[in-house]
């Protein structure tokens, strides 16, 4: 058996791990929502505090303990930080409009040209000019003013879609254009990342490798965009004949969106980016149950104020008169002036087999 379980010590280290990380920064991402900035800005702060250049300068011990230098211990710690980050990329691609960014198809082009081109070059110009004493002995100018000007072109997709989110700027075109630019900088950069990675390790760009990075990664928006969505819907139609409930929609939401991540991360780019299209380009994931339900009964009819109706399937009665009708498909009583709830399917609502039509505008006022 090639699995190989940790120690108690092992689990009970990950437990208190995840325990301070959490609560630290939740307390932290609260007290910069007070102060009007985003969350993910204390979040941010919270790794800093009880990383090595804070807790590990002012308590060693106590960050040796609580982060040992141990292959398996940080395995597990960031298994569950590449998982949260992925359903992260899920939630924000399930608020991405694709038709809004064709939409603003020239504004996405122009901001993300400028915010590959203009990083790049700043990082170009600062390898090159930066003191020899900031470089390692030996160590090549050009890779290095390369390896600079990509890492600024790098953004943070899950960052910028957490600031965003707690901005509430996500659903505007703002929040949209810029979601777009920074999966175009994640893709772009990384590409570029594994160009730099191999002229190091070999001495020359491996065209090869980056060829088939490129060619994977088109076949793949390819696939997810003219068929994504297909598949998905044939999926859910299967799902829905078999009544899966909740428990079923997510599994495949998270089946989906760990597939995807996987095929990306082994074409050299961000599990990330195959968690976001899994999720943008199959939107139908987010609300299946919602929609059959919806479909397979109409809403019932709101009562105009102005005329007299007990609750629809009460049984009771309200008063009316001739300046104050009944409404919504019910009728004065011939004995007594009050208006009388019918009970029965569809008889109260102006649904269908109910006496009045859907579209009367008593009923629907």
């Amino acid at each position: 058996m090639n699995f190989v379980p940790p120690s108690e010590h092992q689990v009970l280290v990950f437990l208190v791990q995840l325990a301070v990380l959490l609560a630290l920064a939740r307390l932290l991402g609260q007290a910069c929502k007070r102060l009007g900035q985003p969350a993910v800005v204390g979040e941010l702060a919270a790794g800093v505090l009880v990383g090595p250049s804070v807790l590990g300068r002012i308590s060693p011990d106590a960050f040796d303990w609580l982060f040992p230098a141990d292959s398996v211990q940080s395995g597990m710690l960031f298994t569950v930080g590449w998982l949260g980050v992925m359903l992260l990329l899920v939630t924000t691609g399930f608020e991405t409009d694709l038709t809004l960014i064709g939409r603003l198809g020239r504004a996405v082009l122009w901001v993300t040209v400028g915010s590959l081109v203009i990083p790049f070059a700043f990082g170009v110009g600062g390898g090159a000019l930066i003191p020899d004493t900031f470089l390692t002995v030996g160590e090549d100018r050009v890779i290095f003013a390369l390896f600079l000007a990509t890492a600024l072109t790098i953004s943070s997709l899950p960052v910028i879609a957490t600031i965003l989110a707690d901005l509430r700027l996500l659903r505007r075109n703002f929040g949209q254009l810029t979601i777009a630019a920074g999966m175009a900088n994640d893709v772009v950069g990384w590409i570029l990342l594994g160009l730099i990675a191999g002229l190091v390790s070999t001495g020359q760009f491996e065209v090869g490798d980056f060829l088939t990075t490129l060619g994977g990664l088109v076949v793949f928006l390819v696939i997810a965009v003219a068929l994504g969505q297909r598949i998905v819907d044939r999926a859910l139609l299967a799902m829905r004949r078999t009544s899966v409930g909740t428990a079923g929609w997510l599994t495949m939401a998270i089946v989906i969106s760990v597939g995807l991540g996987a095929i990306t991360q082994a074409l050299g780019v961000e599990a990330v980016l195959g968690a976001f299209v899994a999720a943008s380009s199959s939107v139908a994931l987010a609300t299946p149950a919602m929609t059959s339900r919806s479909r397979s009964r109409p809403s019932p009819p709101r009562c105009s104020p102005r005329c007299s109706s007990p609750p629809p399937d009460s049984g009771s009665t309200s008063p009316c008169s001739p300046t104050r009708p009944c409404c919504c498909g019910r009728s004065c009583s011939p004995s007594s002036p009050r208006c009388r709830s019918s009970v029965g399917p569809g008889s109260a609502r102006g649904w269908p087999g109910s006496s009045i039509a859907r579209d009367s505008p008593s009923a629907w006022r």
